[in-house]
């Protein structure tokens, strides 16, 4: 039976993939003959930390996967809680980091132009953006057209990342 592992985005965005690079004897390499891998993240703050690591503890004691927290999970608790469980994916998986950073770097520009389409259709011009390339909202705007970026983020489409391409890797990631 092939093992299958999974990178879980926000509540309901999941990848699972395969990443060959070379990596230090000390990482986990991969292995087809493991139990299913999951890495979860999130974006959200400590509630949203909580939740998302009681369904790694969830998924790891219910159904045995070896479960691995993402870098923001980890920032948020840290300073609440000793001695977490569940460890680190980019710390020890091979070639997570790289990966990981490639995700969320997509995910950023997925739902940025996704605020960008909602302020064109609201007041038929581009947002400005600053000197690193985030986008400029003024307050004013938001009131005077009337625009729901709250509903926009809050929707399910929002993070919904069904285009996305996974670069070549040694382990078989693929969205859910």
């Amino acid at each position: 039976m092939r093992s299958k592992y999974v990178i879980i985005l926000s509540f309901f965005s999941v990848i699972k993939a395969v990443w060959m690079i070379e990596c230090n004897e000390y990482c986990r390499q991969y292995d087809s003959n493991r139990s299913t891998l999951v890495v979860k993240d999130t974006s959200g703050r400590l509630g949203n930390a909580i939740f998302s690591y009681q369904v790694l503890l969830a998924l790891q004691i219910g159904f045995g996967y070896e479960a691995y927290m993402g870098e923001q999970i980890n920032r948020t608790l840290g300073p609440y809680f000793d001695h977490l469980r569940i460890p680190v994916g980019s710390k020890e998986i091979c070639g997570f980091e790289g990966l990981e950073k490639w995700i969320k770097n997509h995910l950023y520009e997925t739902k940025s132009s996704k605020i960008e389409s909602l302020i064109i259709k609201h007041t038929g011009q581009k947002p400005k953006r600053d000197s690193a390339g985030k986008l400029i909202i003024s307050r004013e705007d938001i009131v005077k057209y009337n625009i729901d970026i709250d509903g926009l983020v809050h929707s399910n489409e929002f993070t919904k990342l069904e285009e996305l391409q996974i670069p070549d890797s040694s382990f078989p990631w693929e969205i859910w």
